[in-house]
């Protein structure tokens, strides 16, 4: 193969455009999201609750072991429902599509 005397300088492919894809149904992607609002709803309630639960942990009129006790009850309630609201934020991602986003 001959090389040629003028050869034409390679341009790189342009930038393919951001394509969003729609969500596979409208209905599954707002039940998710209304999962999501649940979720999030639930972990602030608790967070609430934590933040009562820590201010009496300093009242005098408190049993220290029953402040203990529901103290680290709602730690784990908390935790637990901050899980399920990451869960839910996935599922609704996964319905718009975007898995392979971070990729």
């Amino acid at each position: 193969m001959r090389r040629h005397r003028y050869p034409q300088a390679r341009l790189p492919k342009p930038p393919t455009p951001y394509n969003h894809t729609t969500p596979r149904t409208s209905a599954e992607f707002d039940s998710h999201v209304n999962g999501l609002r649940k979720a999030l709803g639930r972990v602030d309630a608790l967070a609430d609750a934590l933040q009562r639960s820590f201010d009496q942990r300093h009242g005098d009129d408190a049993d220290a072991v029953i402040v203990d006790r529901r103290t680290s009850y709602l730690i784990d309630m908390t935790s637990e429902a901050a899980l399920l609201a990451f869960d839910e934020l996935n599922r609704a991602g996964d319905a718009l599509g975007s898995e392979g986003a971070d990729a």
